[in-house]
């Protein structure tokens, strides 16, 4: 048996909270449980979607594949579905309304992944870039951990810049130390890219490294 929105008091069930207070009355546990809808034996709805902020937060938790997300106990593949497609709507209603937004510098490209100087962990993104170098998306999260502890794909990043009809990307990622000085390994994941980048005809414009008060391009650098 699963715990449903309905085993929930009336007064916390986020639906009626809802209808009778408005969507900004919601906490984000409460958004993330009218979609997920249901329970397990041991945890509410409600319950389990404040683990799913707390173990991953809220940006890792909308750039979650599937695969990723039903191996959480209390999300089957069909919350797991339910969950990526919300986030993928999400995602395209705010490109759509980006206002023609043009990245054509580090300047430019700096202020779109700056708030990654505030995660905890270190985060590996991409911002894709059409033709024009209008932006097309951002995925601050792409991966999760350093590149020493986890293996950047460069496949992986190509078959993103592919999905999102980029045509230049600017990668970026922070280094929770602080010190966004670029290392060996960093270095060695951007040339890795790059050369997968090339055979899908998307140009790497940057690699970003976000510290805690400066960025640094590997571009200016010389490393691209």
């Amino acid at each position: 048996m699963e715990y449903t929105i309905k085993e929930l008091p009336e007064t916390e069930r986020p639906r009626e909270r809802l209808k009778q207070q408005g969507v900004e009355a919601l906490s984000d546990a409460e958004l993330l449980a009218i979609v997920i809808r249901s329970g397990t034996q041991r945890k509410n709805v409600v319950e389990i979607s404040r683990e799913l902020l707390s173990d991953l937060g809220m940006d890792r938790l909308a750039s979650a594949s599937v695969r990723e997300l039903e191996k959480i106990e209390g999300i089957g593949e069909v919350k797991a579905a339910q969950l990526v497609a919300v986030f993928e709507v999400s995602r395209r209603f705010l490109n759509s309304s980006e206002d023609n937004e043009r990245v054509e510098s580090y300047t430019e490209a700096k202020s779109h992944v700056e708030e990654m100087r505030y995660f905890e962990e270190e985060n590996f993104g991409i911002i894709c870039l059409d033709s024009g170098n209008m932006l097309l998306s951002k995925h601050l999260s792409l991966f999760r951990g350093s590149v020493n502890e986890v293996e950047i794909k460069a496949r992986v990043v190509a078959k993103k810049a592919l999905r999102e009809n980029a045509s230049a990307v600017v990668l970026a990622h922070n280094h929770p130390s602080g010190d966004p000085e670029p290392s060996r390994e960093d270095i060695g994941v951007t040339d890795e890219i790059r050369k997968a980048l090339d055979l899908v005809d998307v140009d790497l414009l940057d690699h970003i490294v976000v510290g805690s008060d400066r960025c640094t391009s590997l571009r200016k650098e010389g490393y691209i």
